[in-house]
Parts: C-alpha cells; sequence; structure tokens
C-alpha cells in the first residue's frame, strides 16, 4: 500500500517508493490519506487520480481509495481490495486460456512492417508474485513498443489483473 498525504503533492519520496514497487513485481494499491481535510467527492478523488497517473503512468494498474486514517472513512474497503490484489499477484494462467488470449488478441490487431509479419506462436506463464509470461515469437524485432504495451493491457484487462504490475518477456522461437 503506498500511502499519499491528500494535502500535499506528490514527493520524490513517494516516486523512488513506486518505482521499487514496480521494478520488484509487487502489487499495489494507493490510499490518499487525510481526506477528512480534503474535498472528499468523487470529482476531487478523480482529479487526484488524474494526477497520480500523470506524474506515475507506471501505476495506472493501481486502485485507490480516499481514506482517512482518523476518523477510519474507506478503511473497511481496503480489506477487500487487499484480497482482491492478493488473489490476482498468486493466479497461476493456465497456458491454454493464454494461448486463447494470444489468438483473440492478434485476431482484433496484427501488426506487419516492411521487415515481415510479427507471428506469437505461444506463451507461458514463468512465475506467479511477481506475475511474469514469456511470449514466443517469429521475430522480436518486429515488436514495436506500442504493440507490446498493447499486449500488457489487453492481458491485464482480459485476466482482471488489477493492482499488479506484469511483466513479459518476448523470447525467439
Amino acid at each position: 500500500m503506498l500511502v499519499i498525504d491528500s494535502l500535499e503533492d506528490v514527493s520524490e519520496q513517494d516516486k523512488k517508493i513506486t518505482d521499487q514497487i514496480v521494478k520488484n513485481g509487487k502489487g499495489l494499491i494507493v490510499l490518499f490519506n487525510k481526506m477528512d481535510l480534503y474535498d472528499n467527492s468523487e470529482e476531487a478523488i478523480k482529479k487526484r487520480r488524474e494526477i497520480l497517473e500523470f506524474k506515475f503512468p507506471q501505476i495506472s494498474y493501481a486502485p485507490t481509495l480516499a481514506i482517512s486514517a482518523v476518523t477510519g472513512k474507506g478503511i473497511g474497503s481496503l480489506l477487500e481490495k487487499i484480497l482482491l490484489v492478493k488473489g490476482n499477484l498468486n493466479r497461476k494462467i493456465t497456458t491454454s486460456k493464454l494461448n486463447a488470449f494470444i489468438q483473440d488478441v492478434v485476431k482484433r490487431y496484427q501488426p506487419s512492417s516492411k521487415k515481415g509479419v510479427l507471428r506469437i506462436s505461444y506463451g507461458v506463464q514463468s512465475s506467479i508474485a511477481p506475475v511474469e509470461f514469456i511470449f514466443f515469437l517469429n521475430n522480436t524485432s518486429l515488436i514495436s513498443d506500442n504493440y507490446r504495451q498493447y499486449i500488457s493491457n489487453r492481458l491485464r484487462e482480459y485476466f482482471h489483473y488489477e493492482g499488479v504490475p506484469i511483466k513479459i518477456i518476448y523470447k525467439e522461437k
């Protein structure tokens, strides 16, 4: 859990902590604390979330909660989020389900370039906690950064990986 003071701007220390969380593949829930002293309307919370995502786009996958340590507001839903993220972090996706996902994603959008057509043969989940996948391709030079992000986003959406950083390694078959 990354606790951010709602009354202050996101600090350099918050950035360093966030980078370590992502680097180490840890689950993440962002808590906006002191919401009893801040405008805690839905619009204000949404604005805080937008600022956070702008400054730290690498944690856009993390759920956020508005809390108050003093009044206890929002603490009740925290346990539910913790269990959700823990479950996501420890979930093993079968190879058959992962390959069905790959077929679906490639069918929707398969990039090509003058160098050739990218083909993803299959994928496997190589670890849980941290969540890591290996995708086997015909040629790794054909996969662009945009397509890597596309696959990562679709994987997170398809398997509901809220609160968990996902690492995908691309290897030539």
